[in-house]
């Protein structure tokens, strides 16, 4: 009964470890959805300056740096910097466009507000997403002012 149990123990053990380690660490797997999984981050190449929806009289605007953390399905559409060659995100202009217009609908009291950066950011993402064939999980400022 002891040597079953010498036996049989190690045995249990290395199954529940293993088990576990599927259960925790399982996620980097083959099955991983690359749509989901985090890719490279591309800076856009360029400041934008944006005029905002405030009250024409008094005119308002956002100048503001901008990079996009890539799914790792859409690595591909992106070429990193290269020494002065500056990165290269295949669809920039539209993206640009889509940063522009989403910018532009806001004004300077909601972009002020953390929850108002968030909102937007949530709105990129889900437009660029949709717009373009890139999959983005996340926008970064990389530069923020509100004038």
């Amino acid at each position: 009964m002891k040597k079953i149990l010498m036996i049989a123990l190690p045995l249990v053990v290395l199954v529940l470890g293993g088990a576990g380690w599927m259960l925790f660490m399982g996620g980097s797997g083959p099955d991983t959805d690359p749509t989901k999984t985090p890719g490279p981050v591309a800076s856009l190449n360029e400041q934008f300056i944006v005029n905002l929806a405030d009250d024409p009289a008094a005119p308002r605007f956002v100048k503001m740096g901008v990079a996009v953390r890539l799914a790792e399905s859409s690595a591909a559409l992106y070429t990193p910097a290269k020494g002065a060659t500056p990165g290269a995100l295949q669809d920039e202009p539209q993206v640009r466009d889509i940063i522009i217009s989403t910018v532009q609908s806001r004004t300077a009291a909601a972009l002020n507000s953390e929850r108002g950066r968030t909102a937007m950011k949530r709105e990129l993402i889900r437009r660029i997403n949709k717009e373009t064939e890139l999959r983005i999980l996340d926008v970064y400022y990389t530069d923020f002012a509100v004038q």
